[in-house]
């Protein structure tokens, strides 16, 4: 006979997403697009970026004004008339009337000692070179960007250009400029509440042909927009992948981690975007605002961190709530309290500490994390993955250094320029954890998979493993002996049960009764319980009698399983004789039974059976508990598994429940028995038998409800 085959399940396309995971794909190809995405938006950053650098910054045709170290007068505040014009407009006032001077363009955001409300000064006095106005070309001024409400651009005390927040081309009229060259030049800045003020940039500050330099006029705009959509796009994009993957395939911490991770990270580039100018309409520095959201986001890669490897740190949590608690404490204090720069000096140290935590627990994490999947010998994918990550932390050191060095540089009002690192790192770590994350995600859900693959072929073995075990059992649960009627419940609360019974009618006209409970469950159980339904028959081919029949199974189960396997077992013998009503009772570690049999007078009044004894399989001998009853009319016997029943509490309710005039009704014994059990009782087979011998005619037995 043919072997049953286990269910395939289908891979039609109705299994969708499904189909394309177990094949192994799903996770290849999130990989592939999370690491190819952000590979082209940083490649074409970085060659938009470093090409006008090449052609303009550097080129020797222009006059750079920051190499050369001009030093402008700067004051903050309001500048008294000097005729018709602001005196720190003019040439001839006094270098002790300004604030300060500074290197244009200001590596400061915001300006150190600028107070909201205040207008910006700035003079210088240049000497242009004789090559730029013997030239055919107008001469410019160009700075890449002016953070401005308004500012107006004066060349010896005449105002001939004014504009706003934008990248600055001014012209300097022939006219103006002094046969020697020299030229006096001045800018009166109002910044409003722009989240930066004056001319602040990490470019440098020219002069030079303005033809050429107004080529560069669109990257304002630029700046301020198409620059942040590198950043923002593969974050935004990939932020609707993971959000998608956690709320329609898993829901597991690690993805949930990373979804905050990115979309923190998101809303701090906004922020720092043009696309955030309207918030400045309530008159709050987005500046800062986008500040903190980058501090935040360092901590909750470490969170992320530690839920994508799975650590067992102590306390890490509580840690980590107190941690965010602190900083956002800290960070409200200095912002009610401190002035601006000092409040975003607080936020960029936080930031410093934080990345710099983040990257050195992200090697500690995966180097335990090998270590330990080394020593298991556990999930050989997972290795890979971490071996992965850990050479991420160590590439990420190099602009983990260079960021933190852009910040504390801004701290240090260290006039730094080069490349723009504010968020290269968080970039390039984001566009790797992705790849990653979608990796794990993928080989994750194919392990599910292949267990749920498993589980059903396990599923059908286990359907027949019961089949078989239900053809081992008596089909006849209900029938009589004489005038005693007997009735077995059986109700498994697994596919494969781990309680039994047995009906063994002898030659002489004896009906011997069994119930056992083995111990544990599935498919350990059902083989002992099977072992020992095929040893009882052939006790009962051999016609052997009870105690021989109990010893042979005790010594059976010893041998085969050396005290591992044990069962429970009760047995019941109703005698030949017609209308005795005698039962011999035979305990091999069972609770025991209720009875209302042996009472005198008050015979129907239920009572409690003990009969100490022991376990069948435990050892070579066994302690049998015996005794012998006899049912009067309208009397009844039950005995039972744990499962019915376990422990003096319910027993005793169980008593209370049958009350003074229990009847001698199965049915009714076994729903109290059920009711009196389910508080103590936690998911067991439930089996019981129940012998009850009938009313004789002329005898009142009254019912109760259950």
């Amino acid at each position: 006979m043919d072997k049953p085959q286990p269910k395939r399940r289908s891979t039609d396309t109705n299994d969708g997403v499904l189909a394309l995971r177990r094949r192994g794909k799903f996770s290849l190809l999130v990989a592939a697009v999370c690491v190819l995405f952000p590979v082209l938006f940083i490649g074409g950053q970085i060659k938009e970026l470093l090409a006008p650098s090449t052609d303009i910054y550097r080129d020797r045709a222009f006059e750079n004004l920051t190499r050369q170290k001009l030093e402008w007068n700067v004051f903050y505040g309001n500048s008294p008339m000097c005729g018709n014009i602001e005196c720190h407009l003019t040439a001839d006032y006094p270098a002790g009337n300004f604030t300060r001077t500074m290197v244009l363009p200001a590596r400061e955001f915001p300006l150190n000692g600028y107070k909201p409300g205040q207008f910006i000064y700035l003079r210088s006095t240049l000497k242009i070179p004789a090559g730029l106005l013997n030239a055919d070309n107008p001469v410019a001024l160009h700075s890449l960007y002016v953070w401005a409400k308004r500012y107006e651009f004066f060349v010896n005390g005449v105002q001939i250009d004014e504009g706003e927040a934008e990248t600055m081309n001014l012209t300097i009229p022939r006219r103006l400029v002094g046969a020697d060259g020299v030229v006096n030049l001045a800018l009166r800045i109002d910044p409003g509440n722009l989240p930066y003020q004056g001319v602040a940039n990490r470019k440098d500050l020219l002069i030079g042909d303005r033809a050429t330099l107004k080529a560069t006029a669109f990257k304002s705009h630029e700046l301020k927009t198409t620059y942040f959509l590198w950043f923002l796009l593969p974050r935004l994009t990939f932020c609707f992948i993971f959000a998608f993957l956690y709320v329609f395939l898993a829901q597991n911490r690690e993805l949930f981690s990373f979804i905050l991770y990115i979309l923190v990270s998101s809303i701090g580039i906004h922020l720092e975007s043009g696309y955030a100018e309207w918030i400045e309409a309530w008159g709050v520095n987005r500046g800062i605002l986008a500040a903190i959201a980058q501090s935040f986001t360092e901590f909750l890669l470490i969170l992320f961190i530690h839920d994508f490897f799975r650590m067992k740190t102590p306390g890490f949590f509580r840690a980590f709530r107190i941690t965010m608690v602190v900083q956002a404490a800290l960070i409200v204090a200095a912002w009610l309290t401190l002035p601006a720069k000092w409040t975003v000096n607080l936020i960029f140290a936080l930031t410093i500490m934080g990345r710099t935590m983040a990257v050195f627990y992200g090697l500690y994490a995966s180097w335990t994390t090998i270590e330990y999947l080394q020593r298991s010998k556990k999930s050989p994918a997972r290795i890979v993955t971490a071996r992965i990550l850990f050479a991420l932390f160590v590439v990420a050191l190099a602009p983990m250094f260079l960021e933190n060095r852009r910040l504390l540089a801004d701290i240090l009002d260290m006039n730094f320029s080069g490349f723009p690192w504010t968020y290269a790192f968080d970039l390039v770590l984001f566009a790797a954890l992705a790849s990653i994350t979608a990796y794990d995600y993928g080989n994750t859900a194919n392990a599910k998979l292949r267990i749920e693959r498993d589980l059903k072929v396990m599923e059908d073995r286990l359907e027949l493993a019961r089949s078989v075990q239900n053809m081992l059992l008596p089909a006849t649960r209900k029938s009589a002996a004489g005038n005693l009627e007997y009735q077995f419940y059986f109700e498994s609360a697994q596919t494969m049960a781990g309680d039994w019974y047995y009906v063994w009618s002898t030659a002489d006209g004896e009906t011997r009764l069994f119930v056992g409970d083995v111990t544990g469950k599935g498919p350990q159980a059902a083989l002992a319980v099977a072992t020992i339904i095929s040893a009882l028959a052939r006790h009962a081919d051999a016609n052997d009698s009870v105690e021989d029949t109990i010893n042979g199974l005790n010594r059976h189960l010893f041998k085969l399983f050396a005290g591992r396997v044990m069962s429970t077992m009760s047995v019941m013998v109703i005698e030949a004789s017609p209308g005795s009503g005698k039962i011999t009772l035979f305990n091999c570690g069972t609770p025991g039974w209720i009875t209302t049999a042996g009472r005198g007078p008050s015979r129907s009044k239920a009572r409690y059976l003990p009969l100490v004894s022991q376990q069948i399989g435990t050892q070579e001998t066994v302690r049998l508990g015996r005794a012998q009853i006899s049912l009067e009319p309208g009397e009844f016997i039950a005995t039972f598994t744990d499962g019915c029943i376990d422990g003096s509490r319910a027993t005793k309710k169980c008593l209370d429940k049958l009350g003074e005039y229990a009847p001698a009704d199965a049915e009714f014994i076994y729903k109290v028995m059920v009711d009196a059990g389910k508080e103590t009782v936690q998911s067991d087979d439930r089996t019981a038998l129940i012998i009850t011998r009938t009313s004789t005619a002329g005898i009142d037995t009254p019912r109760i409800s259950a």
